[in-house]
């Protein structure tokens, strides 16, 4: 009833749609999505739907050529959202959240070709988003080039801002995240920063929020100013982008600013309970993980998740790879 017939490729003429509403890191992986489909179909128009706080760094990005703003709920707003859409008449949509809700919105704006990865109501689409793009030679877990950029503006604030550390090796610290489950022990950051400062390391601490706030007090009144460049809450994402790239390494926590540091080509290291799947995109070869438990991340449905798994990895532990990820990547 729902189903029709989908062409197998978008022509020159076609107006594609990807849409993520949130949050950091996804929208940032689904940029990368477009950037891939972008590389395969140069001549069609991209364009993006999301959410108020990631439409700038979403519109910073070379290969997009629209922007939209909406969202899924509450039920207004998203009716709202899909007027829009249904006026602008596009050929082609596609995203890679599983949730239903994507389903409906595009299935009521009227677009011809639905591509999606929903387990709920698939019948609503007219194709798997992975099986399509495998059939037109496109591999959506591709991460074998940077694909998040920084705009000249930004770039010229963040050399500015780093004018002091010319010279300097730096580290990006992601010591947030949106879970108190995925995020490293204090205790567990301090003892790993400091040789890293004894050997004339930077560190720029990245996070967002009064807690976090909290978090970097805790580990400069440790660790001592001199070496700490803390712009925790001092960062939009626009100027983020452009922080990291001047930067030689990032480790941290599974969170968004991990996902713009290794999208952004900087060689990252993260931080996990488990194992993380291939759907999350950390599959970049300037990544490298320390994990807790030799398990999958579905594990999370059948098993207690909680901070004191990430405490089970030692600053020792930590270390051990950031140097050799270092002398592989950075100081090569």
């Amino acid at each position: 009833m729902f189903k029709k017939k989908m062409k197998n490729s978008p022509g020159d003429k076609d107006k594609f749609l990807w849409v993520r509403f949130g949050a950091l890191g996804d929208v940032l992986q689904a940029l990368t999505c477009v950037f891939l489909l972008k590389e395969k179909f140069p001549e069609v128009k991209m364009s993006f739907l999301t959410t108020p706080p990631y439409v700038e760094i979403v519109k910073s990005q070379p290969y997009i050529d629209e922007v939209l703003c909406g969202e899924k709920r509450p039920l207004g707003i998203m009716f709202e959202t899909i007027k829009a859409l249904r006026k602008n008449r596009y050929d082609w949509v596609g995203s890679t959240f599983k949730g239903s809700h994507i389903v409906f919105l595009n299935l009521l704006s009227g677009i011809k070709n639905r591509l999606g990865d929903s387990s709920y109501f698939p019948f609503l689409q007219t194709g798997n988003i992975y099986e399509w793009a495998n059939s037109n030679n496109i591999n959506l877990h591709d991460r074998s080039y940077p694909s998040i950029c920084a705009t000249e503006e930004n770039m010229i604030f963040s050399k500015k801002l780093f004018s002091p550390y010319v010279g300097k090796k730096k580290l990006f610290a992601v010591i947030g995240a949106s879970k108190e489950s995925k995020k490293w022990p204090l205790n567990n950051w301090i003892e790993f920063l400091r040789p890293l400062i004894a050997d004339d390391w930077t560190i720029v601490l990245n996070g967002h929020g009064h807690k976090e706030c909290l978090f970097a007090e805790s580990i400069i009144k440790e660790v001592g100013r001199d070496s700490i460049l803390n712009l925790v809450n001092k960062l939009d994402y626009m100027q983020m982008a452009a922080v990291v790239r001047e930067c030689d390494v990032a480790v941290g926590n599974d969170s968004g600013p991990l996902h713009m540091a290794a999208l952004s080509g900087v060689p990252t290291i993260g931080i996990y309970d488990y194992i993380q799947p291939l759907e999350v995109g950390y599959s970049m070869p300037w990544f490298s993980s320390v994990i807790s438990r030799e398990e999958s991340l579905q594990t999370f449905y059948t098993k207690r998740r909680s901070q004191s798994l990430l405490a089970e990895i030692s600053a020792k532990d930590v270390l051990q790879k950031f140097d050799f990820h270092v002398n592989k990547f950075v100081f090569k």
